[in-house]
């Protein structure tokens, strides 16, 4: 097929020379900008054909492409020159390139290295070797031991004080609200631990996310003052407010509404919340810890005490139990503005519209929320007065060890009665007295002198406080046991309280009633 090519008179042009110009033939054709260039097509005698060529002023001319090439049959003689990389073998690219040389395109190599996202993956095998954790893929492996130590010490936490409230012949002189506890607390209660797991799933995304905390020292001075710092600046206004806004029509029944749904509180109620709240807490948590560390005072220590001393003062506000002397704020008055009292946050869960700070209620009396009733109540409740006599005494023994677990960190080398459970029944206080003795006790001779002494002192220790009735249940369990025994032992054994009683009802102890 004939083609003709337009060219102008200053261009040149480089065919393919097999006249279908795809560029795979060869040849290489000029045009000189002269008039001569027209009589390739028509011979140097038409001069009526120079129509063809027109436009001389404007250097343009109009070629045949066929009488350039002729036929597409003509020989290459530069063909052995060229190269058909299409069918080259990888050998051959190789050898190639290295004759060619490197190409430079305007980037260095360290440019584009800049630009490229590198990633490396690792077999678990890899990963054990080079020393990067498997499961918080950090390069410092014993952060995973440091959450879980955390996690294991928060729960100790919350238990040591469960089991220090439960202690009753320690707090009860003490107690805020001297009611019980219902099954229904304790059940609502039962996965009081859940937020540990959920911020520990906190932490390790936060180490994630910033890894300069792998490498944190063990110790900081500086970072002390500086948590105290962010703690009091941040956390405790944005925790309060927070809390204000949990106490909103919406977000109180449809969140807030669990936690106050228990009047009597105890240390396991500090982790009773919903999810919101847990996560919120969080973050109130971790403000100070990151801000500490981003100012470069953060340290393995300083998150070990600030989580555990936030744990600890939760708790506290939560165990219904009063152990900090009101003359501690007489001494410093400006105290109890920065440290909170259990009785003042048992007032936020009897009358919730009050005393919503974290732990300083510094914020409470500047917005205005403190309850004017938090000192004469703390003062009066850290007296030890508030203890009400029981009308009903249940003296009762050990069966074995698994009676112990039901009384947590319970010591056997006590030897005077505690204050095991009570309960109210129709307006009147029933407890049960412990006598720190196990059953088989009581059939070991050389025991017997040390058991009728404790019960003496108990049932003298009842005569005095004013207790109406006692009940000598572990008598009872004696006398069940010895049934088969002589009764002249059983009456030796017996003797020495039966002395006792007649020596109180004699003396005008007759108010006491003693069962057997």
């Amino acid at each position: 097929m004939n083609s003709l090519f337009v060219i102008r008179n200053d261009w040149s042009f480089e065919g393919d020379g097999d006249g279908d110009g795809d560029g795979d033939g060869d040849g290489s054709v000029v045009l000189p900008p002269t008039d001569s260039s027209a009589d390739l097509e028509s011979g140097d005698d038409n001069d009526d054909d120079e129509s063809q060529v027109e436009g001389s002023t404007s250097g343009l001319m109009i070629v045949d492409r066929s009488a350039l090439y002729g036929s597409r049959n003509l020989l290459d003689q530069h063909r052995e020159m060229r190269l058909d990389v299409d069918n080259m073998s990888y050998e051959e690219l190789l050898a190639l390139g290295e004759r060619i040389g490197i190409v430079n395109t305007g980037l260095s190599e360290e440019m584009m290295s800049k630009g490229l996202i590198e990633t490396i993956y690792y077999s678990s095998n890899q990963l054990q070797e080079e020393g990067t954790c498997v499961i918080c893929l950090t390069q410092n492996p014993s952060w995973c031991l440091h959450i879980l130590l955390l996690c294991a010490l928060r729960g100790l936490v919350h238990q040591l004080w469960f089991s220090f409230c439960d202690m009753l012949f320690l707090t009860r002189n003490r107690r805020i609200l001297q009611q019980g506890i219902d099954f229904k607390q304790i059940d609502r209660e039962w996965h009081w631990d859940n937020f540990i797991i959920l911020q520990a799933v906190m932490a390790s995304v936060a180490l994630l996310s910033f890894p300069f905390l792998e490498n944190l020292p063990s110790w900081n001075t500086k970072g002390i003052m500086c948590c105290i710092v962010i703690h009091v600046g941040i956390s405790e206004p944005l925790y309060y407010w927070f809390h204000r806004l949990l106490h909103t029509q919406y977000f109180f029944s449809h969140y807030h509404s669990l936690q106050h749904a228990s009047i009597v509180t105890q240390p396991f109620t500090a982790g009773m919340a919903t999810l919101l709240e847990h996560l919120m807490m969080g973050v109130i948590i971790g403000i100070p810890i990151l801000g500490t560390c981003l100012y470069g005072h953060g340290s393995i220590s300083l998150i070990y005490g600030y989580i555990l001393v936030f744990g600890f003062l939760r708790c506290m506000g939560h165990s219904n139990v009063e152990i900090i002397p009101h003359v501690l704020f007489q001494i410093f008055p400006l105290l109890k503005y920065f440290l909170y009292t259990p009785t003042y946050h048992s007032l936020h869960h009897t009358e919730m519209n009050t005393n919503f700070c974290l732990f300083m209620p510094l914020y409470d009396s500047i917005w205005k929320t403190i309850n004017t009733k938090s000192w004469d109540f703390h003062e009066r409740t850290s007296s030890g007065k508030n203890e009400r006599i029981a009308d009903f005494v249940f003296l009762v023994h050990l069966v074995g060890i698994m009676a112990a677990l039901h009384f947590p960190i319970f010591f056997r080398v006590l030897q005077t009665t505690i204050v095991g459970t009570f309960y109210n029944l129709r307006g009147r206080l029933h407890q049960t007295w412990l006598v720190p003795r196990y059953g088989f006790q009581y059939f070991l001779p050389f025991a017997k002198e040390g058991i009728n002494k404790v019960i003496e002192e108990a049932i003298l220790e009842a005569n005095r406080i004013g207790v109406k009735v006692i009940s000598l249940a572990a008598l009872n369990k004696v006398i069940n046991n010895l049934k088969n025994v002589d009764s002249t032992a059983l009456l030796q054994f017996l003797q020495p309280i039966l002395n006792m009683l007649l020596h109180l009802i004699g003396n005008g102890g007759e108010t006491l009633q003693v069962f057997q």
